[in-house]
C-alpha cells in the first residue's frame, strides 16, 4: 500500500476523532514521497535448532499468510549457561535440549544458507538469514545478515558481538527485553545505540515489553517482566530505538496470529530497500491485526530525529481491522492526548464498506479438524482478504500422534472480487484466553441486503449485511460440543479508521519522543516507533 494512497484514502471520513486543529495535512507537499507497506516476522523458530517443523514449510507458511518477509532464526550459543551444581540437578534436561539445538543449528547451517537463498523472490517474498545468541547478562539478541552467506558467529560479550559484526552487514537486536534480571532480558547498561541495533522486540509470544502495565504480561517459564527493563525505561534513558514485534514461536509458523509482527514503510520489496528502513526505524509493532498506522510529527516519519519548531505538529491516520476503541499520543511515556472514534452508523441503506471477520474452528481441544470453506458475496466486491492462521501449540510425538504427520500450513486455495477458498486445519481451544481458532478478515463494499454465503465442510450458512451490522452471527456446524462457525459483527468504515491532529507546544526537555499506542476493540494492538524533537 502507497503511503500517500493510504493518506488519500482515509481523508474525508465521517468518523474522526476530536480534532485540535483544523482539518488539514501538514507539510503535504514534502510528504509526497512514496513507501510501500510491508508486513513480516522476523522471529521464528523451527527444527533447524530446537523446535519444530522445517525451514521450507516455515517459508511457505509465512507466504501462506501472506506475508511480505520474514527471518527463520536459529539458536546458535549461551555464553553463560547456568551449570553450576544447582542448576545442572534442576534444569539439566532444559539445558540439554538447548545444547542439542546448537549443535543442529552449526550442522545444519550451510543448508540454512542455501534455502534462504533459494526462497528469495524480489518484489514477492524476502527471507533473512539469522541466528539468534543467548546471554544472561547482556539479553538475547538475533543477528540478522543483509547477504545469505555468512557464518554463526560466537561470542562471550556483547561488546565482542557487534565488533565482530562490524566486518559484514548485521543487524543485532534485542528481544523479549522485559524479562527480570537473570532471564536474558534486555541489559539497558550494555545497549548501544548505532545502526546494529535500530530497534528492539517489543512483543512476540512471551509477551509485552513496552511498560510494566502494558497488555500481555509475560507468563512463560522464565518469569514475569520487570520495570527497568521495558522500552519506557530505554526511552527515559535517552535511547532512539525502533518498535517491531515478531512471534518468537518455535512450531516454524511464521506470522502465527496473535504473536506479533512487524511493519515497515521501504520503497520496494527486496532486501536492499527493506535494510534501509531497518536501519532508517521506519518500522512498527502490531500484535496480529494488521493495523496501519501512518504517523508523522512536523512531516517527519516514525523513526527519524528533527529540530523543533516551538510548535510540534502531529498528525496521524490510523486504519484498522476490528473496531477501533483509542489512539493514545504519547510524549516521553506519558499520554497527553487520547483519540476517539465518534460516529453514528443507524440504518444504513445502499452500499456499505465494511470489515467482517470469520472464524472457524472450537470443538475438542485433542482433537484435529481439516476444514474446506468458500466465501462468497450475492453482490458488491471484495476488496481484499487478511488471513488470520494460528500455529497449533502442540509440539514432539504429541504432534506427531495427533496430526498423523500432515503439514497444518493453513491457507487461501483461491479469490476472485466475489469469493475466497480455503483450506485449514484446528483444535479446539486449550483455554478461554489461548484461542487458536483461524479466520479470515474480509474487506468488503457491497449493498446492505446482499449476502455473505459461507459453505464449509459440506454445511451453507448465510447472512446479509444488514444482519451484520447488528451483531456476530454463529453456528455449530453438527451439533453439540462439535466445532463452529462464526461472522463476527461487521466494522462499518468510520469504525476501523480515524485520523487526528495536535500542535504540542511544550517541549519538556532538550529531546522529546512521541509514539502511537493503537487499541482495538478485540484487544489487539500497534505501537509506532517514536519520532525524537530535539529543541
Amino acid at each position: 500500500m502507497k503511503r500517500r494512497s493510504f493518506l488519500k484514502g482515509a481523508f474525508g471520513l465521517t468518523g474522526l476523532a476530536a480534532l485540535d486543529l483544523p482539518v488539514k495535512a501538514y507539510n503535504e507537499k514534502q510528504r509526497k514521497t512514496q513507501y510501500n507497506l510491508y508486513w513480516g516476522d522476523m522471529h521464528c523458530h523451527s527444527g533447524i535448532s530446537y523446535g519444530i517443523g522445517s525451514l521450507e514449510n516455515a517459508f511457505r507458511a509465512a507466504q501462506e499468510q501472506r506475508l511480505d518477509f520474514c527471518s527463520v532464526v536459529g539458536h546458535s550459543s549461551w555464553h553463560d549457561t547456568p551449570r553450576d551444581e544447582e542448576h545442572m540437578n534442576r534444569i539439566r534436561d532444559y539445558i540439554v535440549y538447548h545444547d542439542e539445538g546448537y549443535k543442529r543449528l552449526e550442522h545444519l547451517w550451510p543448508k540454512v544458507k542455501r534455502l534462504t537463498k533459494e526462497a528469495m523472490q524480489p518484489g514477492k517474498f524476502i527471507p533473512f538469514l539469522a541466528f539468534e545468541w543467548h546471554s544472561i547478562r547482556y539479553g538475547d539478541h538475533n543477528v540478522y545478515y543483509l547477504e545469505p552467506e555468512h557464518e554463526i558467529v560466537y561470542a562471550d560479550s556483547i561488546e565482542k558481538l557487534r565488533d565482530k559484526m562490524k566486518e559484514r552487514q548485521a543487524l543485532v537486536i534485542p528481544h523479549h527485553i522485559a524479562y527480570l534480571p537473570g532471564s536474558r532480558g534486555i541489559n539497558w547498561d550494555y545497549f548501544k545505540e548505532s545502526s546494529q541495533s535500530p530497534f528492539v522486540e517489543v512483543y512476540s509470544y512471551h509477551g509485552c515489553s513496552v511498560s510494566d502495565t502494558s497488555p500481555y504480561p509475560m507468563l512463560r517459564e522464565m518469569g514475569p517482566r520487570s520495570s527497568e527493563k521495558t522500552i519506557e525505561t530505554g526511552l527515559r534513558r535517552g535511547y532512539k530505538f525502533g518498535i517491531s514485534a515478531s512471534t518468537d514461536n518455535h512450531y516454524g509458523y511464521p506470522g502465527s496470529y496473535g504473536e506479533g509482527k512487524i511493519a515497515i514503510y521501504a520503497s520496494q520489496l527486496t532486501k536492499e530497500s527493506l535494510w534501509k528502513a531497518f536501519k532508517a526505524r521506519r518500522i512498527y509493532a502490531v500484535t496480529g491485526d494488521r493495523i496501519v498506522i501512518d504517523f508523522a510529527v512536523n512531516d517527519a516519519l516514525m523513526g527519524q530525529e528533527i529540530a523543533g519548531q516551538g510548535k510540534q505538529k502531529i498528525d496521524f491516520t490510523v486504519q484498522g481491522e476490528d473496531y477501533l476503541d483509542y489512539v493514545d499520543l504519547v510524549k516521553n511515556c506519558r499520554v497527553i492526548k487520547r483519540f476517539n472514534p465518534s460516529f453514528t452508523f443507524s440504518s444504513p441503506k445502499g452500499s456499505v464498506r465494511a470489515k467482517i471477520r470469520f472464524e472457524w474452528g472450537w470443538g475438542v481441544m485433542t482433537k484435529l479438524t481439516e476444514w474446506t470453506g468458500t466465501l462468497k458475496l450475492t453482490d458488491g466486491r471484495l476488496h481484499s482478504v487478511t488471513p488470520c492462521f494460528r500455529a497449533q501449540p502442540t509440539e514432539g510425538a504429541e504432534l506427531e500422534e495427533l496430526t498423523k504427520g500432515k503439514s497444518l500450513i493453513s491457507h487461501i486455495t483461491a479469490q476472485d472480487e466475489r469469493s475466497v477458498s480455503f483450506k485449514s486445519f484446528s483444535f479446539g481451544n486449550p483455554t478461554p484466553v489461548t484461542p487458536i481458532n483461524n479466520s479470515l478478515i474480509l474487506d468488503v463494499e457491497m449493498p446492505v441486503q446482499a449476502s455473505i454465503m459461507a459453505s464449509v465442510n459440506g454445511r451453507k450458512f448465510e447472512h446479509k449485511l444488514a444482519e451484520l451490522l447488528q451483531g456476530q452471527r454463529s453456528h455449530l456446524v453438527r451439533g453439540y460440543l462439535d466445532v463452529a462457525v462464526s461472522f463476527y459483527r461487521a466494522v462499518p468504515e468510520q469504525a476501523f479508521r480515524l485520523k487526528g491532529y495536535f500542535v504540542d507546544s511544550n517541549p519538556e526537555s532538550p529531546t522529546d519522543n512521541y509514539y502511537l499506542c493503537v487499541r482495538q476493540k478485540n484487544n489487539q494492538w500497534g505501537w509506532s516507533s517514536p519520532v525524537w524533537v530535539s529543541r
